[in-house]
């Protein structure tokens, strides 16, 4: 199960304004969650802004 969650460029120009913006490399991790009998890994994406 993989969740990502991600803005669009118009979200971020109308936050920021136009090129005062850029993209790094996102930030992945991982949460273990244990359910009787169960384990599930969720892999989360977040991008990251500056």
């Amino acid at each position: 199960m993989c969740n990502i969650e991600k803005f669009i460029d118009e979200q971020l120009t109308q936050i920021f304004s136009k090129d005062n913006w850029k993209e790094l490399p996102e930030e992945v991790y991982k949460r273990l969650t244990f359910h009787p009998a169960v384990f599930e890994v969720k892999e989360h994406h977040v991008s990251v802004y500056a």
